[in-house]
């Protein structure tokens, strides 16, 4: 177990025998985290845009369901109005 953790340790130190990332790794992984969160941030519009349509939809039948009860009791057009 020892010998492994040498080996890891060795692995990740540089030339002067610092521990840590180099630049390109530390780019690759900015990349794909603005990959990832542009692709979230895509879904989630996505999905409040298909909510604002279901709310809309939800609520058609209760403006026909309220505006019922007048309709009998207008017998003719208004002046001026397209029949």
């Amino acid at each position: 177990m020892e010998r492994l953790y040498r080996y890891v340790n060795q692995d990740m130190r540089g030339r002067n025998g610092q521990h840590g990332f180099t630049l390109i790794e530390m780019l690759v992984v900015v990349t794909v985290l603005g990959i990832l969160a542009g692709t979230v941030t895509l879904s989630l519009v996505n999905l409040t845009s298909h909510a604002r349509v279901q709310s809309c939809n939800q609520g058609h039948p209760t403006v026909l369901a309220a505006i019922a009860p007048n309709r009998p009791t207008t017998i003719s057009t208004p002046p001026g109005a397209i029949p």
